[in-house]
């Protein structure tokens, strides 16, 4: 097959010392000689820097090789090596074998090109053959069903389509609806064939290659309308020419051929839901004229080709359809029909476009709401498919305005197109659902109108939507809206001034309860030249947002900028990923424990379990805690507010911090400091999949995968560990010991646990006796931790196995 795309040749090649170019593996194109005389074309495209195979040479005879501008180098293909003769373009042989290699080059030095040029071959001993008698479409050859006619193009001309070589067929009188099949199968050449109304009329049909009949010969099939002449054109692929066979069979029509329709919306007689469908007939079939019925019964009566409008019928209202023969009722098609659910919206057209009122700045306060639920299409779309579009218009008050549409249900991909005048001039086209649409270059005065449409063909894709039109403010909203700190009754609060626009004089702020409205209910408000602020009088623990607006003076305010949502109190970190979190966070040790498990994530990657799980003990009392979690490796921190300042210090409240990234579970030991006051303490506990020290920042999830829980911690010095207190309560020995340590104490051991230097638990026994021996004679030598629980209380001691 002919290659489409411009091949790059690589410009390593090989070269000879006497002007002879050899390409060898670089293969393109081949030639059968037909031997007649007549110039025979290779190809229409060879590359310098390829060779093609010739074959059929006659030995003896004279040939002339030609490669326009180019130079010649032909080889026995026999053995591929030879060089039989050399030269530039044209280049004439005595043929001395009856197949060769042509090397086609630019030049002597064998260069290569980028650039395709014609090549060919003539025998010059030959005599040139006259061109088929048919060689032109006006002289096409007649054949009818039936027929198999044999024919070649070697000696014809090219009347256009392909570069190779054509002859022409004329096909006549046959009936509407048979079948007509034009095959090439059996040529001896890569062929193709095409269908035409009329000479220089229009292509009907074509085939290149009949694939799983007889490829790479052609074979076209199409069904005739009974009145039109085929004129059939038989020619090669690319510049192929051969021999071929034309075989045309014809299968009769059926004795029915049913009408052709279609059904489409028609007018209606809203806002009344009455609705008309449009029966277009576009095909009689077999019979001369038709009767249209739908489920009532007959319509239209003996009509013919055209559109016929049938109705009312009511909303969403099935139709079945019955177009047939109006000279019998078994020939017949049938068809559905769906009326539209409603109405149209009533800017549905141009001419009712919905007027809207140009907003001073960007704030959208004239927004309108809109849906395409039921509109029509009115243009064909500028993108997508317009089959829902609505329209709106606006006057000018500036050469540059802002059209936004926010979507609010319904589909998301929405086109807006904007033209000069109602069916004037297209201005704009974007898809671009959720993003402004910015308008320059506008007449003030003029009136402009616009149409918003779903992308999607489908019929049962809709939108809704708010849209406004607004005019660039020359006082802008203050940006970088935050809480930068937070207080139980405070927060301090600060802004950036606004990058565009008049510089502000001052600015206006409030403060007002989380999901108010700007303006309502405000808790505290103010004016600052600066771009801070104070808001005192705040409730703790509870959600706030807070609004500034830009004061450019006399009078030229911008919008309110935010709401931006902060609480008075502990920070709120949140998340967004919801693939690890904490599942189990457990204490053990004091008499009140925290015991949290397969606790799942929590909304919004935050569970606050303060009001409901605590962990209680004295100070300089310890609790051992356990974090399990669930999917991939994190970092853990855990801080305690021991100054219940509402703050996590990094350097003197984080308990707990991992420095590398683990799966769990997290475990450890707390210690309450010595002199810590009785009261409540925020204790909390993280995981941060994209932080493996998370212990700098206990507000805020890196990439929003993990989880924060903030649990209570009690301090009561009733529940100090008396049964430790006594020099005479607790006693051990030896120490250093060799084999077995001695522990003593007034009231019955619970539970004994070694600990080596790394933390890991290494030998536990629960004697439940004032007196325990600990087998240490299988521990290694070195330093370990005995952790000793009477009752309620821990004591640590430090031991030095021998």
């Amino acid at each position: 097959m002919k290659k489409f795309t411009l091949l790059f040749f690589t410009f390593i090649l090989c070269s000879y010392s006497y002007a002879q170019c050899d390409f060898d593996g670089n293969s393109y194109a081949s030639l059968i000689l037909a031997n007649s005389g007549n110039v025979e074309e290779v190809d229409s495209c060879n590359f310098f820097g390829e060779y093609s195979d010739i074959s059929n040479l006659t030995i003896g005879d004279n040939y002339e090789f030609a490669a326009a501008g180019g130079f010649i180098t032909i080889i026995d293909a026999g053995d591929g090596v030879s060089v039989l003769a050399s030269g530039v373009s044209p280049l004439s042989w005595v043929a001395t074998v009856g197949a060769v290699e042509a090397h086609w080059a630019a030049d002597a030095a064998c260069t290569s090109g980028s650039s395709c040029v014609v090549t060919t071959v003539q025998n010059l001993d030959g005599t040139p053959q006259p061109a088929p008698a048919n060689d032109e479409c006006v002289n096409a050859e007649t054949i009818s069903c039936g027929d198999t006619v044999s024919g070649q193009t070697l000696t014809a001309t090219n009347s256009g389509n392909n570069t190779a070589n054509d002859v022409w067929y004329v096909l006549a009188g046959t009936a509407n609806g048979e079948e007509i099949t034009a095959s090439l199968c059996g040529s001896d050449y890569d062929t193709l064939i095409r269908v035409f109304d009329a000479c220089a009329g229009t292509q009907v049909a074509f085939n290149d290659d009949a694939s799983g009949v007889c490829s790479p010969q052609s074979q076209v099939t199409f069904t005739s309308d009974g009145a039109t002449t085929y004129y059939i054109m038989v020619e090669g692929f690319g510049s192929n020419n051969g021999n071929f066979d034309l075989a045309i069979t014809c299968v009769p029509p059926p004795a029915c051929v049913p009408a052709t329709f279609t059904l489409a919306n028609g007018v209606n007689n809203c806002p009344t839901e009455e609705f008309f469908i449009d029966v277009v007939v576009t095909n009689l079939g077999t019979g001369l004229s038709v009767d249209i019925s739908d489920d009532s019964g007959v319509l239209e009566t003996a009509v013919g080709l055209g559109t016929y409008s049938v109705g009312p019928y009511a909303a969403s209202t099935v139709v079945n359809f019955t177009v047939e023969d109006a000279a019998g009722d078994t020939c017949n098609a049938t068809d559905t029909f769906t009326t539209i659910a409603a109405c149209p919206p009533s800017n549905d057209e141009c001419s009712n476009a919905t007027a809207l009122t140009v907003d001073p700045d960007y704030s959208c306060a004239s927004v309108v709401s809109g849906t395409t639920i039921a509109a029509t299409q009115s243009l064909a779309g500028c993108s997508g498919t317009a089959n829902d579009d609505v329209w709106y218009s606006f006057v000018a008050t500036s050469t540059d305005h802002r059209i936004t549409i926010t979507n609010t249900g319904g589909a998301t991909d929405i086109v807006t197109q904007v033209f000069d005048s109602c069916g004037g001039a297209s201005l704009v086209c974007q898809d671009t659902p959720n993003s402004p649409i910015n308008l320059s270059g506008l007449t003030p005065t003029n009136t402009y109108f616009f149409r918003i449409y779903t992308y999607s063909s489908s019929a049962s894709t809709r939108t809704s939507f708010d849209v406004c039109v607004g005019t660039a403010p020359t006082c802008y909203v203050p940006e970088d809206l935050v809480a930068s700190f937070v207080a139980p009754n405070m927060a301090d609060l600060t802004w950036s001034a606004p990058t565009n626009g008049t510089a502000p004089a001052s600015y206006n702020w409030e403060v007002v309860p989380q999901g108010s409205p700007q303006g309502t209910g405000v808790v505290a408000s103010g004016n600052v030249a600066g771009t801070a602020a104070s808001a005192t009088g705040l409730t703790p623990d509870t959600l706030y947002d807070f609004y500034v607006q830009s004061d450019c003076g006399g009078g030229d305010l911008s919008a309110f900028a935010g709401p931006v949502t902060f609480n008075a109190g502990y920070c709120i970190p949140s998340g967004t990923n919801v693939n690890t979190y904490i599942d189990t966070f457990t204490t053990t040790g004091p008499v009140s424990n925290i015991n949290n498990t397969a606790s799942g994530l929590s909304t919004d990657n935050y569970g606050d379990f303060y009001a409901s799980q605590s962990v209680a003990l004295a100070a300089e009392q310890t609790f051992d805690f356990n974090v399990e979690i669930v999917s991939g490796t994190v970092g853990c921190a855990i801080w305690i507010d021991w100054n219940n300042d509402f703050i996590f210090d990094e350097a003197t409240e984080t308990v707990f911090n991992t420095t590398g990234f683990g799966s769990g579970p997290f475990t450890g030991t707390v210690t309450v400091p010595s002199g810590t006051a009785n009261g409540d303490y925020r204790l909390r506990v993280m995981i941060d999949w994209n932080d493996s020290n998370p212990s700098e920042d206990a507000c805020g999830l890196n990439s929003g995968r993990g989880e924060v829980e903030d649990y209570k911690l009690i301090v009561d010095s009733t529940l100090s560990t008396d049964s430790f207190d006594s020099p005479n309560a607790f006693t051990y020995y030896p120490n250093p010991v060799s084999n077995v340590l001695n522990v003593k104490a007034q009231n019955n051991i619970s539970n004994v646990a070694v600990y080596n230097m790394l933390g890991q638990e290494v030998l536990r026994t629960a004697p439940n006796t004032v007196a325990s021996e600990v087998d240490m004679s299988n521990l290694q030598t070195g330093a370990y931790f005995v952790k000793v629980t009477i009752g309620n209380a821990t004591k640590t001691i430090r031991v030095i196995k021998n």
